[in-house]
């Protein structure tokens, strides 16, 4: 199964397609393969392609993780997609205290790599333990927000995902429409 992006190119009106992940339909990864056209390379396609994915995985009922091994690109590319849901997610939390298992329900990425994550952003320590309950301070949060912010500001496409129409496989029909 293909998921294709496109925008409407303002000079001709036209739809044009700047990328596409596929995934198969009885795996259970995220998604096979990502690619985003290089004329469209580093303007925020690849984290919404993510974007879609982590969507529809979360419309499916389930956490997903890419199909490995990665390449390099996309090793970083998923890296700085679950870095900025992970901090998005923390930034709304309320509570003083959360689990990993509230993070992966909070944004269908898997307890591996949100642990991962938390190690990079050096919010935790040791890889070992999914069972630990986190502590964080606001503050720094916001800070992780506010910097990832100014490093994404005008690249990234947000996905509604009230807008998101999908019919989870095995079921006939399979549109997705933005």
């Amino acid at each position: 199964m293909f998921y294709v992006v496109a925008v409407i190119n303002e000079e001709t009106g036209r739809e044009e397609p700047v990328g596409f992940f596929s995934k198969e339909k009885a795996e259970s990864n995220l998604l096979a393969c990502i690619m985003v056209l290089p004329n469209h390379q580093r303007c925020g396609y690849g984290h919404t392609l993510l974007d879609v994915a982590y969507h529809l995985a979360h419309k499916e009922g389930r956490v997903g993780s890419p199909e490995q091994p990665l390449s390099d690109l996309g090793k970083a590319l998923f890296l700085s997609y679950w870095k900025r849901r992970v901090v998005q997610f923390l930034s709304t939390w309320e509570r003083p205290d959360i689990t990993i298992e509230d993070i992966v329900r909070g944004t269908n990425i898997t307890p591996d790599d949100v642990t991962e994550v938390l190690v990079e952003l050096n919010l935790m320590t040791s890889k070992n333990n999914r069972d630990v309950t986190l502590q964080f301070k606001r503050s720094v949060i916001q800070n992780l927000d506010d910097a990832l912010d100014e490093r994404y500001r005008g690249r990234i496409t947000t996905i509604q995902p009230s807008k998101l129409e999908y019919v989870p496989y095995p079921q006939q029909q399979r549109r997705v429409q933005l």
